[in-house]
């Protein structure tokens, strides 16, 4: 799937460590476009709704084939959970209503978390119980 495949993918990742702020996150025009669209017709919850605020605010603008290897809409995301295994997901821009297995919306925390990252980047990942864990993004692919 990836072109090419760390042989030990979390070394050295604890999820004990601090986490900061995403920092580099990087969005091409239209998908600053189509998140700004989603916050004003879709009103997410408040953690959503911030976390992309502050992407869009912050975020580098990029031109394909730029934005290569950051986690965008239509692109296959490989991230780990405070410590937990692997898992892999479709970001996608649609609403979050109609469930797909294997693809998560950006107006979740999940999806809006991931937005923008790219490989070993770790960003605070708010949670239902009001906990936040450290999520690392391990790859992302185009397919």
């Amino acid at each position: 799937m990836f072109p090419y495949q760390d042989p030990n993918p979390h070394a050295g990742l604890s999820a004990a460590e601090p986490t900061a702020p995403p920092q580099h996150c990087v969005l091409p025009p239209n998908v600053k476009d189509a998140v700004a669209h989603l916050l004003a017709t879709h009103s997410p919850a408040p953690p959503v709704a911030t976390i992309l605020q502050d992407k869009l605010a912050s975020a580098r603008s990029v031109e394909p084939p730029h934005d290569t290897g950051f986690a965008l809409p239509d692109r296959t995301v490989v991230y780990m959970v405070s410590g937990g295994g692997a898992q892999t997901v479709r970001l996608t821009c649609a609403a979050p209503a109609p469930v797909v297995a294997g693809h998560v919306s950006v107006l979740t925390p999940l999806g809006a978390t991931l937005l923008g990252m790219t490989r070993l980047q770790r960003a605070p990942l708010p949670r239902a119980d009001g906990t936040v864990a450290t999520l690392v993004v391990l790859g992302v692919s185009d397919t």
